[in-house]
């Protein structure tokens, strides 16, 4: 349950920060979200965070799980380091370096030489994400967007853009242009394939789909 994460604004409407169910409680002061299914760190995933707060150090990343990870400024991994100039809000593409006995994640940005080792499908470099469109999906569905998805690397074929997929159901999206009508077209075949489960996309039907979504949004 994560408190604090629900405001009331003027009209009455409830906001909230995190994506889940909302409870309330008697007293309708206090309200909460509670996650369907939340995210368990694992050392080596891929993570799309929010920068939630800046200390001296290191940030604070809102990585959608039980507590915010840390990600330092000048970040190590083995002899490699990378340097981060954040700002609150910022969206950052990173991968779980550790997940210590709190299980407060740590973060990296390090660039990642061999992305052999992912098991999601990425082709865009660690760090601050600039332009494009962040979109959640279930994690429960993640085992489809594994990083042999053959559906997707089609969709390059006829898309300039580049994709990331997150371990912790995040989606990121750009394109050369930055062409937001083309992205949530893109996102929309993305999750088609991942209703067509065990069945692949052909490039034809990839451009069949494109065009069919253009005409109807």
């Amino acid at each position: 349950i994560f408190e604090n994460s629900v405001f009331k604004i003027k009209n009455g409407t409830l906001l909230t920060k995190k994506l889940g169910f909302l409870l309330k409680s008697e007293n309708e002061n206090k309200s909460s979200i509670t996650i369907g299914r939340i995210y368990t760190p694992k050392v080596g995933d891929l993570v799309i965070g929010t920068v939630t707060q800046e200390f001296t150090d290191f940030y604070k990343i809102d990585i959608s799980t039980y507590s915010n990870a840390v990600l330092f400024k000048l970040n190590t991994e083995g002899n490699k380091n990378s340097k981060l100039d954040a700002d609150i809000g910022d969206l950052i593409l990173c991968k779980v370096l550790s997940v210590n006995s709190n299980d407060v994640p740590s973060l990296s940005t390090v660039k990642i030489k061999d992305r052999s080792v992912l098991n999601v499908y990425c082709d865009i470099e660690l760090g601050k994400l600039k332009g494009g469109m962040v979109y959640d999906f279930p994690i429960s569905q993640l085992r489809y967007f594994n990083k042999g998805n053959p559906t997707i690397r089609k969709i390059k074929e006829t898309r300039q853009c580049g994709i990331a997929i997150a371990n912790n159901g995040k989606i990121y999206i750009s394109t050369m242009e930055n062409d937001f009508n083309v992205i949530p077209l893109i996102y929309e075949i993305i999750c088609d394939s991942a209703k067509l489960s065990d069945k692949n996309m052909s490039v034809e039907e990839i451009t069949n789909r494109f065009n069919e979504l253009s005409v109807n949004s």
